[in-house]
C-alpha cells in the first residue's frame, strides 16, 4: 500500500515535470562560457536569462492557426508550443491572415489547431472540411459560435445552438490520459458550452460535465477519414491545463512516439519539502501516518 502512494506522487511529479513547468528549450550548462545571465552580466546588473520559445518546423506534425492579436490566440500560442517542445513533437504556427490567404496546411501535418474560428474564411473553412476528410485531425479547444463549424462539431440540421449555462468540469469518459477514465478534473470550472441537445447522435462523448452525464465536454466527430476533436467549453485553457492540451493534440498523432520521463532520473524541487505534524489525504486514510512521519518512516527509506 506504501508503494502505491510513493508511485502515485511520482507520477505526479513528472507528470507536473513534462507538461506544466515553464522550461522550454534547453541550454548546454556544461559548456564552459554558459552564462546565465542576460548579455553575460553579472546578478547585480542583469536579469536571469529566460529560456527561448521553439521555432517552427519546416516539416510540423502539429499547425496551429491562431489569431496572434487577441488575449486568447497569444496564451494558446505559447502553452501549445511549449506542449510541442517538450515532447519534441514538430509543430509550426500560422496566422489566422495567412491561413485565410492560403489556407493549405503542410503535407507533413496530422493535427490541426484552432482555437478560435471566428475569423477564418469561407474558403478557409471549406479547406478544414477537405483536411479532416481526407484523414486529417482538427482539434478546437475553445468553443465558439459560429454556425459555419457546425458540420465539424457533428451538430444536428436542427440544432437551435442553445448555451448550457450549468455544466461544470470534465468527467472522462475514456482514457485520454492513462489510467484517467472515471476521473474528474476542474470539478467546478463552469463551460458555458453548447447543451447537448445542439449534437447529433454520431459524436463520441469522450467526457461529460462532473454535474451532468448528458452534457458532452470533450467529444470526437468523425468526417470522412478524420476527426474532430472539440473541447464544449468557453473557458480559455491556461499553463496549468498544457496536459488537457496535449491530450486532445494526441488524438491525432496515433503512432508517434514522443519522450516521457522514466524514473531512473528524478528532479525533485524545493527539497528538503516542509513537513509537518498532521493527517493528511490519502496519506491519513492508507497509511494513518502524519507527513512527517510519511517522509521519514515511508518515503524516504523507499527512495533509499
Amino acid at each position: 500500500m506504501k508503494n502505491s502512494i510513493v508511485l502515485r506522487s511520482l507520477s505526479l511529479w513528472l507528470m507536473l515535470a513534462l507538461l506544466a513547468a515553464g522550461c522550454g528549450k534547453l541550454d548546454d550548462f556544461s559548456l564552459d562560457d554558459f552564462n546565465p545571465f542576460v548579455d553575460g552580466k553579472t546578478p547585480e546588473t542583469a536579469e536571469l536569462r529566460r529560456y527561448a520559445l521553439p521555432d517552427d518546423s519546416n516539416a510540423p506534425l502539429v499547425e496551429t492557426i491562431i489569431d496572434a492579436s487577441s488575449k486568447i490566440g497569444e496564451e494558446y500560442s505559447s502553452n501549445i508550443r511549449k506542449t510541442c517542445d517538450y515532447t519534441k513533437i514538430p509543430f509550426r504556427e500560422v496566422s489566422i491572415a495567412a491561413f485565410n490567404a492560403n489556407p493549405t496546411p503542410a503535407a507533413t501535418t496530422r493535427v490541426l489547431v484552432i482555437p478560435e474560428v471566428k475569423k477564418l474564411s469561407q474558403n478557409s473553412v471549406d479547406k478544414l472540411v477537405e483536411f479532416v476528410a481526407g484523414g486529417g485531425t482538427l482539434f478546437v479547444p475553445y468553443i465558439e459560435d459560429d454556425a459555419r463549424m457546425a458540420f465539424l462539431y457533428g451538430f444536428k440540421t436542427e440544432a437551435e445552438y442553445n448555451t448550457d449555462i450549468n455544466a461544470k468540469g470534465f468527467l472522462f469518459k475514456v482514457p485520454m490520459v492513462p489510467n484517467f477514465a472515471g476521473k474528474a478534473y476542474q470539478p467546478e470550472m463552469k463551460h458555458y458550452g453548447f447543451s447537448a441537445d445542439n449534437f447529433g447522435p454520431n459524436i463520441k462523448v469522450l467526457a461529460t460535465a462532473v454535474d451532468d452525464p448528458k452534457y458532452p465536454a470533450i467529444l470526437e466527430n468523425q468526417v470522412g477519414k478524420g476527426k474532430v476533436i472539440l473541447y464544449n467549453s468557453a473557458i480559455s485553457l491556461s499553463k496549468i491545463d498544457r496536459g488537457l492540451m496535449f491530450t486532445g493534440i494526441l488524438k491525432g498523432l496515433e503512432g508517434v512516439p514522443y519522450p516521457i520521463a522514466n524514473t531512473a532520473t528524478i528532479f525533485l524541487d524545493d527539497f528538503p519539502s516542509p513537513l509537518y505534524n498532521i493527517k493528511a489525504e490519502p496519506i491519513k486514510s492508507e497509511l494513518n501516518l502524519t507527513i512527517t512521519d510519511f517522509v521519514y518512516k515511508v518515503w524516504w527509506p523507499d527512495m533509499m
